[in-house]
């Protein structure tokens, strides 16, 4: 098998959720770039009700507008709804392609109920990312962990936050540990991310471009899967993956 003897590969579900005509779908951080932080703060541990306040304002619920064909390949509006993450305090927003793929009319609420339209900046399909932009100002907005001065390690304890099934009131958090690092996952349309992190912190169908976060709060991955045939088995695209490529999209 050469080299792909060290690649597992796990079929997943993405966990966009969409919403059809009554149906559903299947620290001291330091500048990246101008738009995109790290926070260089190493072993830095925080209370569970700061790490709520201060993450809760800069995760966001995405909709979008979406066609769907039903059984007799008619065209009908549908609805996808995930999450996302302000990354700048002028309105850039983190989420996965699946998200907004295919979409238009692309709405961000923020946890305090405020809707902005939102434009799309950027979507890469390999990677699974894209960058959304709504105009606003001052935003809250969450660091990314810098992996040069401080890895992820097995059994790290984790929080996946993310507008879990287009709820109401606020993201869902949930919690886990970083279970395996370095994972190859097949999405269910076909597309392979590789260097993945798994852990066993539910992600819930509308997670999808939610944050991965360590106990300090920083972003450690961004939610994408879940196993589709084991529990307790979930992925988040790893920051050395998503920090290049949210530049890139970004940049142009």
């Amino acid at each position: 098998m050469g080299k792909l003897k060290y690649i597992i590969i796990a079929i997943v579900v993405i966990v966009g959720v969409g919403v059809g005509a009554m149906h559903m779908m299947n620290s001291s951080p330091s500048a990246a770039s101008g738009y995109l932080t790290v926070d260089q703060t190493v072993d830095s541990v925080i209370g569970s009700q700061e790490l709520v306040t201060k993450v809760a304002p800069a995760v966001v619920n995405i909709v979008v507008d979406l066609i769907g064909y039903n059984s007799q390949f008619q065209a009908v509006p549908e609805i996808g709804a995930g999450s996302g993450m302000v990354i700048s305090p002028d309105g850039y927003i983190v989420t996965n392609d699946h998200v907004v793929a295919g979409g238009h009319n692309v709405t961000v609420t923020l946890s305090n109920g405020s809707t902005f339209p939102a434009t799309i900046v950027g979507t890469d399909v390999q990677t699974d990312l894209a960058v959304v932009k709504i105009v606003a100002n001052n935003l809250t907005y969450l660091h990314f962990l810098d992996s040069s001065l401080q890895q992820l390690y097995l059994l790290e304890p984790v929080i996946a936050v993310g507008n879990a099934l287009a709820l109401p009131g606020g993201p869902t958090w949930t919690t886990g540990v970083v279970s395996n690092l370095g994972r190859s996952i097949q999405e269910s349309n076909g597309v392979v991310l590789n260097n993945v992190i798994q852990t066993d912190a539910p992600i819930n169908p509308g997670n999808s471009g939610g944050p991965l976060l360590n106990q300090a709060g920083q972003v450690v991955g961004i939610n994408v899967a879940v196993a589709t045939n084991a529990d307790e088995i979930c992925f988040a695209i790893s920051t050395d993956t998503a920090i290049p490529t949210v530049q890139r999209l970004i940049e142009g």
